[in-house]
């Protein structure tokens, strides 16, 4: 809701309250809760992965009986049936890169934006079938063809992005 809220001002974004995969439905999302704090950023469809992510080597005396795990639902849906025209798309979903791709494949071969994606093998794949170039940022340079340390961009060697970035 305060994203919601904060979006009102500005006019210029949609938000849909959906996630997005290669299968559309609604799924069992499991959210990490420490000390009644809730990390949404490390929730995932897999119970363990959620429960793993908090633990004695991330947190400071950590106590597990202090960590609990909330299931919820959350929606999927496919970029591919939204009639989205992105023009840059960030992906962080915990590993599930490649089904967002998969379920945006048309959308995204379609607009060829760029793609900033949490570095990740499987995903790092589909986007070099797809013909993507993979670049890393540093100072004020993109460098093709290196991986970032925790995130890769992705540019279309066809895109009007590609022609800015790097022409």
């Amino acid at each position: 809701m305060r994203l919601r809220s904060r979006q009102l001002a500005t006019r210029t974004t949609e938000i849909r309250n959906v996630g997005l995969g290669d299968e559309a439905g609604e799924f069992t999302l499991y959210t990490p809760f420490y000390r009644n704090f809730m990390y949404d950023g490390l929730a995932s469809f897999i119970e363990e992965e959620a429960r793993q992510w908090l633990n004695a080597e991330t947190v400071w005396r950590f106590n597990p009986d202090l960590l609990h795990i909330e299931k919820g639902t959350c929606k999927i849906a496919l970029l591919d049936e939204l009639d989205l025209d992105p023009v840059f798309i960030k992906l962080d979903v915990q590993g599930f890169e490649r089904q967002v791709i998969a379920g945006g494949r048309q959308t995204i071969e379609r607009n060829k934006p760029l793609i900033l994606m949490e570095n990740n093998l499987p995903g790092d794949q589909i986007m070099m079938e797809m013909g993507w170039q993979s670049a890393s940022y540093s100072g004020y340079d993109l460098h093709l063809s290196e991986r970032g340390d925790n995130n890769t961009f992705y540019l279309h060697p066809d895109s009007e992005v590609y022609d800015t970035l790097m022409g």
